[in-house]
């Protein structure tokens, strides 16, 4: 679970084009693959438009790696920009996703 505040952010999803927007995506998979070394899969259960703040943002996240969810968490948040935070991680079970368990 996510928070950030939207204000610095383009939105959540990734963006493609010739300029490169700051997407609360964008920064999350860049902290995972600075921690992990690999890359990943990263799911929110919705998307926030530009400059639109999320409070407890679900997400799912698939990547290869050893570390247990509270080293990951704590690893994530000391690489994430201070506009964003992971205030909660925890394993899934196999094939969850955070989009389509929202309500």
């Amino acid at each position: 679970m996510l928070e950030y505040a939207g204000s610095g952010f383009e939105g959540w999803q990734l963006q493609a084009g010739p300029r490169e927007a700051r997407t609360v995506q964008g920064v999350l998979l860049e902290a995972i693959r600075s921690v992990t070394g690999a890359d990943a899969a990263v799911r929110g259960a919705g998307r926030t438009d530009a400059g639109v703040h999320a409070l407890a943002q679900v997400a799912s996240v698939r990547v290869a790696t050893a570390l247990d969810a509270g080293t990951l968490q704590r690893a994530l948040n000391a690489r994430l920009p201070a506009d964003v935070a992971v205030r909660a991680a925890a394993p899934a079970p196999p094939g969850w996703d955070a989009l389509r368990a929202a309500r």
